[in-house]
Formats: C-alpha cells, structure tokens, sequence
C-alpha cells in the first residue's frame, strides 16, 4: 500500500487514535502477528464482538478478508468518503424498504463517522496524491508567490503578478494562475528523502499557530479550487486573514 503522510499535529499518537477510530466501521484485523489459520484458535474479544472477520480461525474466506481490505484501502484512499457514500446508499436503501429502524442505526453510524472526518487535516493523505498550491507574500510589489506541491514535492516559487500585464488583460484571473502554475511544476522526480524534507518542511508551516499565506489542497482528480485560489491570492496580497473553509 502507497505511504500517507502522518502530518497530523500531534503526530503518531493522532494518526494512531484515527486509524483505530477508523476501525471501529470496518471488520479488520488490529493484531499485528503472523496468522496461522487454525479453527481451534479461540480468537479475541474483537472477534467475540463481531468487530472482525476472524480470519485466525478460519472465521472468513480469503475473498471475503480481502473484500474488506480493500474497503479499508478506499476509505483510506478517498479521505473517508467512500464510506460515507456507501454508508449513505445503505440508509436509502433501508428508508425505501420501510426499514425505518436500519436506517435509523445506519443514520447514527455516519453521525458518527462525521467528526472524525472533519477533523482529518487537509494535507493528510496518499503522499503520491497529495497536490495542491501555497500562496505566499512576495517582495516584489504587486505580486504574491506561488509554490505548487506534486507528490509531496514542492517547487517554486513562481511570482504572480497581481495587475496583470497590458498583453494579458483580456485574460481571466483563473487563466492566468493557470499558466503561472504550469511554469511551477516540480522539474524532477524527488528522490524519497528530498520527498521526506519537502514533507517535513510543510507540515511545520502548516501547524504554525499563526503562519503567512495559504494552502489549497487538490481533489481526488488532482484539481484545484480555482475560484477559491483565485480568493485566496488576493488575501494573501492584501495581508487579510484566511477565511476558514465551511464544512458541508
């Protein structure tokens, strides 16, 4: 499975109080010792409680284990949505077959899946996905620095004018972050420690109590939110705070 960043800011204790969280919706083993199959193995509490698939003692196929790594996987992989999609279906589908107290217990689930989703920072993810734009203050006047994050690489920076020149006026704003930010793109691949300092770099700009500029995370398809971006930049210039993101 592809590294996730750990850039949770009280860091391994965090990252481990989220993944058994996680857990808690899914059917997959918490122990960490090599099994040895055995239907004589009287399993563990988390097996008694319905809480695993039990694979030590044979409770479960292979294909059905692997089924729900995999679950786990896409969960991991989509920063939880894909349980709230699915979870979200199987409510439907409870309501529509007059099995109003199913979906009263699905609809507690993703009551309580909520919080711990909303309180996975941004920038936590899949490091080969994770992408997205720093907007920092330049020296020079009239403009702003960019810094684009590939793979948890980052490159730049790129200044950005924000009067634009007479030959780009016809342009829209988000047309010509758009170019600035093609001129951005890591030249390299980054090797895994340089990936590490990158990644060491923007986590501690990143929990700063109070830190200059702002970030913008891309989405799952790798794009960025332009007209928030294009916001943001005029905030950066002007030294107006960030406006904090509403959570939906």
């Amino acid at each position: 499975m592809p590294l996730f960043t750990v850039t949770m800011r009280a860091g391994r204790t965090a990252a481990e109080k989220f993944l058994n969280d996680s857990l808690d919706f899914f059917k997959m083993r918490r122990c960490v010792e090599d099994l040895q199959p055995d239907p004589a193995f009287p399993g563990c509490i988390y097996s008694e409680m319905k809480m695993c698939l039990a694979p030590c003692f044979k409770g479960c196929t292979d294909e059905e284990y692997g089924g729900e790594v995999t679950r786990v996987r896409n969960y991991l992989d989509s920063r939880g949505q894909s349980l709230a999609r699915e979870m979200a279906a199987e409510r439907e589908a409870a309501a529509q077959n007059l099995a109003f107290e199913e979906a009263a217990g699905i609809h507690a689930r993703i009551e309580k899946l909520k919080p711990l989703l909303s309180a996975l920072p941004e920038i936590v993810g899949r490091i080969d996905r994770l992408a997205g734009l720093m907007v920092q203050p330049a020296a020079e006047a009239n403009s702003v620095a960019l810094f684009r994050i590939q793979q948890g690489q980052i490159a730049g920076p790129q200044s950005f004018l924000i009067q634009p020149p007479e030959h780009t006026k016809s342009q829209s704003m988000e047309s010509r972050v758009e170019g600035c930010l093609a001129l951005a793109l890591p030249s390299e691949r980054a090797s895994p420690t340089e990936t590490m300092e990158h990644l060491a770099i923007l986590k501690r700009w990143f929990y700063r109590s109070s830190r200059l500029g702002e970030i913008f995370v891309a989405d799952e398809k790798g794009q960025l939110p332009m007209r928030r971006v294009v916001r943001g930049i005029g905030r950066v210039w002007r030294g107006e705070k960030e406006e904090p993101e509403a959570k939906t």
